[in-house]
C-alpha cells in the first residue's frame, strides 16, 4: 500500500466493518452503555453509531486526521488493529474480521463483499463529502 487516500473499495470495506461491528456488539449484549458507560440507557449501535464514537476519536487521536475521506490507505489498518486489540482485552470480545477480497468478512444476505463493495453507496443521511 501507498500513502495515496483511501479507495472506494477500501471506504465501502470501512463502512462494511462498522456495519459488522455494530451488529456483532448488539448480538453481543453490547449496548452502548455497556461498552461507553454511558448512563442508564440501553442504545443499540449502528454502522453511524460505531463510526462516530468509536471509529472516529481514535482515528484522529491516532491520525489528527478528522474524515475518513482524507485517510491514507496505510492507515485503516492501524486504527482497526487498535480497535480489536481495545475491544479484546478490555470487553474479552473479537470485532469482527476486517473485510477484504481475502477474509470476504460477512457481507449482506448471499453478496459476495466485491459485489457488495461494487454497489456501495452513500451510508443513509451521509454525503460523498461526509465520508
Amino acid at each position: 500500500m501507498s500513502d495515496q487516500q483511501r479507495t472506494v473499495k477500501q471506504n465501502a470495506s470501512l463502512h462494511l466493518w462498522f456495519r459488522q461491528a455494530a451488529e456483532f456488539l448488539n448480538d453481543s449484549g453490547l449496548d452502548m452503555k455497556t461498552v461507553l458507560a454511558a448512563k442508564s440507557v440501553d442504545v443499540p449501535w449502528t454502522e453511524v453509531t460505531f463510526k462516530e464514537i468509536i471509529w472516529r476519536p481514535i482515528q484522529e487521536a491516532m491520525l489528527l486526521v478528522e474524515s475518513t475521506a482524507d485517510v491514507k490507505t496505510v492507515d485503516y489498518p492501524r486504527v482497526y488493529d487498535v480497535l480489536v486489540r481495545h475491544f479484546a482485552q478490555n470487553l474479552e470480545c473479537t470485532l469482527p474480521v476486517w473485510p477484504d477480497r481475502f477474509s470476504q468478512g460477512k457481507p449482506p444476505q448471499d453478496q459476495t463483499v466485491d459485489e457488495w463493495l461494487d454497489d456501495y453507496g452513500p451510508v443513509q443521511g451521509e454525503t460523498n463529502e461526509q465520508r
